[in-house]
């Protein structure tokens, strides 16, 4: 067990002590040994090391739901299962923090469907299409930008799924139905068409440059004469 990194007070240098002890009960008995002795040797064995273990499993569960209890919003409950979720496995531990589990997936379902809001929006009525305007960002561009940044806004979303369920999340009865929206999603966002679109309508496009790039005109301002250089342009 992955103890070490989720206990850290003095007292609790006993659990990781526990865990070791649990280990070192097995480790000295011979497995290969399938004589009655062996057999009932290796029965204690392993009652000893279920033993120390649920004493840990109780520590870690009484911590993880205090801290849990306590947390002031879903982001700082996000960070305390980010620490914790490599213990996930153990049934006991996955069973005690089942009712925080829910919340927090239905948290991530809730900010994954506004994120999709968003994108039903698209870029020429966004916010961000605005902006781009002011910053001078050519529309393509703007466009590209806006949908990567909902990606790697989808992509955190997904790592929480992680953090709540732990690894092979995509097993899990709720995080297959997320996988399979993220990933439906996250192909709304590929970007390459636009890109491909915006390539193919410059390539068809007349760039040759004839005749003088800049102009001299004369002018005349408060009864003074002058030239300003423009630049000549193809619309």
């Amino acid at each position: 067990m992955k103890v070490a990194e989720v206990l850290f007070d003095a007292a609790d240098a006993n659990a990781i002590e526990e865990v070791n002890l649990a280990y070192e009960n097995v480790k000295e008995v011979d497995g290969l040994d399938v004589s009655k002795e062996g057999t009932e040797a290796w029965e204690a064995a392993m009652k000893r090391y279920d033993e120390r273990i649920d004493r840990v499993e109780t520590r870690i569960t009484a911590r993880l739901r205090d801290q849990l209890g306590t947390a002031k919003n879903a982001n700082e409950m996000f960070r305390i299962f980010s620490r914790f979720n490599a213990l996930f496995v153990r049934p006991h531990i996955r069973g005690a923090i089942r009712e925080y589990q829910t919340q927090l997936i239905q948290r991530v379902k809730d900010d994954i469907e506004s994120l999709h809001d968003k994108f039903k929006v698209q870029y020429p009525q966004s916010q961000a299409c605005k902006m781009s305007h002011v910053r001078d960002l050519p529309p393509v561009s703007g466009s590209i930008i806006w949908a990567k940044q909902i990606d790697r806004q989808l992509t955190a979303y997904m790592k929480r799924v992680e953090d709540v369920l732990g690894k092979g999340w995509e097993n899990h009865v709720e995080g297959q139905k997320l996988k399979q929206d993220g990933d439906s999603f996250r192909m709304k966002l590929n970007t390459q068409e636009i890109f491909d679109d915006w390539a193919r309508k410059v390539q068809q496009r007349n760039l040759g440059v004839s005749g003088r790039i800049f102009t001299i005109e004369s002018t005349r301002v408060r009864g003074r004469t002058g030239n300003v250089l423009k630049l000549k342009r193809s619309d």
